[in-house]
């Protein structure tokens, strides 16, 4: 018999062991051809969509990364974000130094505890009371200055008089002058004599005082002349007259008498 030349017989679904028994189909693996990476299988109610592939190249990239800066720079401008202006966005103060915000939150924690405490405590009416301030009242100058009577007064003062064994004399005779009129020189004549006197005493001064300075309107001059009349008998009274000049004019002006007992 010739033998039968063995043909390797190639069963696409199906193979049979030395048993018989049939076995499963093996599909063979074949690598996937794709005409296009970006194809898809069209099934049943599905769309495919194709897409070109992306080519990147270095001036691309350039280009993406350039407008990219732009559009943030032009952020910034458009934003201004607060941290770019060195500010705390977090609102926190690490120098210590006080803030608008801290302020800003500090005046309402205030009025909001204003508002609290005017809620707890009862209201009440205030008055406020505006005082005007006292006028100072202008000390009105009071004028010491006497006022002038228009005359001009002579008072005989204090006589001295000394008792001897015969007789007595009068030493010293005082006198004030009172102007209450205008200035002048005052001039003083003294006269002594008694009821035994000769005439001539009774028209001749015992002692002249003139003044040297002006005496002026409401002015005093108080003096004591010391002079020398001696009389042999000490009975009977003695007459002091004075006579009040203007020493310039000679005018009289006053004139006055004061009977003493010399003692």
């Amino acid at each position: 018999m010739k033998e039968k030349k063995e043909e390797n017989i190639e069963i696409p679904f199906a193979t049979y062991d030395i048993d018989g028994k049939k076995e499963k189909s093996k599909v063979q693996e074949h690598p996937k051809k794709h005409a296009d990476v970006f194809d898809s299988k069209k099934e049943k109610g599905e769309i495919v969509i194709r897409l070109k592939p992306i080519k990147l190249d270095a001036r691309t990239v350039e280009r993406a990364v350039f407008v990219g800066i732009i559009l943030f720079l032009a952020s910034l401008l458009i934003f201004k974000p607060a941290f770019i202006f060195f500010d705390n966005p977090l609102d926190t103060n690490v120098s210590g130094a006080v803030t608008k915000s801290d302020e800003t939150n500090t005046a309402a924690a205030a009025s909001e505890t204003t508002e609290d405490s005017e809620q707890l405590s009862p209201t009440t009416a205030t008055t406020t009371v505006v005082t005007e301030p006292e006028e100072e009242e202008e000390e009105e100058v009071v004028d010491t200055t006497p006022k002038l009577t228009g005359k001009i007064k002579l008072i005989i003062g204090t006589i001295d008089t000394v008792k001897k064994e015969v007789g007595g004399k009068i030493t010293s005779v005082g006198f004030v002058v009172d102007n209450q009129k205008s200035a002048f020189v005052p001039e003083v004549k003294i006269y002594i004599y008694d009821a035994d006197s000769r005439d001539i005493y009774k028209t001749k001064p015992r002692e002249t005082f003139t003044a040297e300075d002006v005496l002026g309107a409401g002015k005093k001059l108080a003096r004591v002349v010391p002079l020398l009349a001696q009389f042999p008998s000490i009975t009977g009274g003695k007459s002091v007259k004075l006579e009040l000049y203007d020493a310039e004019t000679d005018e009289l002006i006053v004139d006055g008498i004061r009977v003493v007992v010399i003692e």
